[in-house]
């Protein structure tokens, strides 16, 4: 599956704290499928020894429910 190219550069990020000494988890909420902006959740599923899990975490109005991979771990 290829993704539109579409580019953020200056778009805010939505952080999510992944706990003491593990940092920040940063997304670009934004909809891989159509572009739009979209709504992250309160809350994502983080493992430390299995990462992220591997479900949905965004609703975009067009789409409906998407998921939006991580960009950053800071």
């Amino acid at each position: 599956m290829s993704y539109p190219e579409f580019t953020y550069e200056n778009t805010r990020r939505v952080g999510y704290f992944l706990g003491e000494g593990e940092g920040t988890a940063y997304f670009l909420p934004v909809c891989t499928n159509c572009g739009r902006y979209v709504k992250m959740d309160k809350t994502i599923m983080w493992n430390e020894s299995k990462g992220f899990k591997d479900q949905s975490n965004a609703i975009c109005k067009k789409c409906g429910r998407i998921k939006i991979d991580c960009e950053i771990i800071d």
